[in-house]
């Protein structure tokens, strides 16, 4: 589905790093490079993100990787909730499956990087507008 109004809240910005997503047990302690990733200061003009979440079965890690097999899109925000339907939808119409992560103000979809030129593709070609990073 097209974003539902144009509005540069809704414009997609291409991450410009490969990105690693893994699984711990719960209880497992976080590694020093982890929480060095996690604390060091942002590059305003390339900022990635870290991704910690925590539940009693798991503990989910994204985080930037030169060796990650993931590429991933931000969309502008900030924006209200429900955007996220929107966006998946044409690429689950292109067959593109997709790994996603949430912060108050905005979304982060995460695909293999051997997919990441038809799911750009794909959200082109529905409307979506990625902005151009300097």
């Amino acid at each position: 589905m097209p974003p539902p109004i144009d509005h540069e809240c809704l414009h997609l910005e291409e991450l410009l790093h490969t990105y690693a997503i893994e699984q711990l047990p719960p209880g497992d302690q976080l590694s020093v490079e982890l929480l060095q990733q996690l604390t060091a200061p942002r590059d305003p003009k390339n900022p990635g993100f870290v991704s910690i979440s925590q539940t009693h079965e798991e503990i989910s890690i994204v985080r930037q990787a030169s060796d990650g097999e993931w590429r991933g899109l931000k969309i502008a925000g900030p924006m209200d909730f429900g955007i996220i339907c929107n966006l998946t939808k044409p690429l689950q119409d292109a067959g593109v499956g997709v790994f996603v992560t949430s912060t108050w103000n905005t979304d982060y979809v995460l695909v293999k990087k051997q997919n990441w030129a038809k799911a750009r593709e794909a959200l082109v070609a529905d409307g979506w507008k990625f902005t151009e990073k300097s």
